[in-house]
């Protein structure tokens, strides 16, 4: 008899257990959660309890499909549904101003989201690897797209970010390989380093004129973009920041631009020419190298050096103007330049140059264009004496 009874105790304990997994009831520090069959509630007033595995709802995480945050709550912790792989659905009400680190990490069901007005900041890798998610409105009271955000949604198409956002954090986009448009607000100052980078399908893109940093690969691959309009404001064309562009036809510097960065155009393939303004003091290593189809270069006269494999592999370039300003010319800048026909060098006095700058360059065929006064002295001077010098 004795055993019986503890059998049907054990038996009434694994029911009890059973139902308390569809359906369960917690209060944390005036913050109600309520699941039943499914979907999480969350209401009260206040902060949401910390995530990750303290968060209270932690042993319902794979079975969540739906979460419904009432009025009265502020936030969406860190972490707080992170891994809730069959998260369809998501209600967010306006009483909500920040929306945490990773808080939507992996949630690889959740097609859509709708971030209410009320959200100021959306926190690193909010919503990172959300396969599934296809559009995202960010409104105008958001001020800062964290690190990651939104990177690894591969399948997002299209992205609104509002006027509000002074800041797009590092690879908020990166890896959203189906993203075909983006419409990025006034507000935007700084878009982080590789910000979109790896977006293929994105075709256009718009930077305001609010913007004065496109950090390194910003755009990297972003490998259908065709036009760029580069706002006066920006100072540097950071490395890799355009990389691989390789439908990248054409693209506007302006004036306030004194630097670009290594690799900033490499392998942008479509670029057919480019110019280059007078504020521009530094072009890095390989920043223009297997631009395929380039056929000119007018170097500014603000430039004093050419560096290493500046325009190789450029095998379309025909003509290129070395201002009088530059006085060191580096190893394989114009390497592999097959189609080189006209080089006018305004220096009166000979630039050393090794035999690397101009490999793969037919210097018989090559004309050099030299003042009347220099003509000797690079018929005299090493490398450059192969080429058809003549005076201009």
């Amino acid at each position: 008899m004795k055993k019986v009874v503890i059998l049907l105790a054990t038996a009434l304990l694994l029911l009890i257990a059973s139902a308390c997994k569809e359906k369960d009831d917690k209060k944390n520090e005036g913050v109600t959660w309520h699941y039943e069959n499914g979907t999480l509630t969350i209401s009260g007033k206040g902060e949401m309890p910390n995530g990750g595995y303290d968060v209270p709802w932690y042993d319902y995480l794979q079975s969540i499909t739906a979460v419904v945050i009432e009025n009265g709550v502020t936030n969406i912790s860190d972490r707080a549904f992170q891994t809730c792989s069959n998260l369809k659905s998501v209600t967010i009400p306006n009483s909500v101003t920040s929306i945490g680190s990773c808080a939507f990490l992996y949630c690889k069901n959740l097609t859509s989201i709708t971030i209410p007005n009320s959200v100021i900041t959306i926190g690193e890798r909010a919503f990172y690897e959300c396969r599934s998610l296809k559009s995202i409105v960010i409104p105008n009271s958001v001020t800062s797209i964290g690190e990651r955000a939104f990177a690894g949604c591969e399948y997002l198409n299209s992205a609104i970010i509002g006027n509000g956002v002074t800041t797009i954090g590092n690879s908020a986009f990166w890896g959203c390989y189906y993203l075909s448009s983006v419409i990025i607000g006034n507000g935007v100052i700084v878009i982080g380093g590789s910000a979109f980078r790896n977006c293929h399908n994105l075709t256009s893109v718009t930077i305001p004129k609010s913007v004065t940093i496109i950090g390194e690969g910003a755009f990297y691959e972003c490998s259908n973009i065709d036009s760029i309009i580069i706002p006066n404001g920006v100072t540097n064309i950071e490395y890799g920041t355009f990389a691989f562009c390789s439908n990248l036809s054409t693209i506007t510097i302006p004036n306030s631009v004194t630097t670009i960065g290594k690799m900033a155009f490499l392998h942008c393939k479509n670029l057919t020419s480019i110019t280059l303004p007078n504020s521009i003091t530094s072009i890095g290593n390989e920043a223009f190298s297997y631009c395929d189809k380039l056929i000119s270069v007018v170097i500014p006269n603000s430039i004093t050096h050419i560096e290493k494999s500046t325009f190789s592999s450029c095998i379309s370039l025909r003509s290129v103007t070395i201002p009088s300003s530059v006085t060191n010319i580096e190893d394989f800048a114009f390497h592999h330049c097959i189609s080189l026909t006209s080089i006018t060098n305004l220096n009166l006095v000979p630039i050393a140059v090794s035999l690397d700058v101009f490999i793969n360059v037919d210097k018989n065929n090559c004309t050099l264009k030299v003042p009347a006064s220099a003509v000797t002295a690079y018929q005299n001077a090493e490398v450059w004496k192969e080429f058809n010098i003549v005076d201009f």
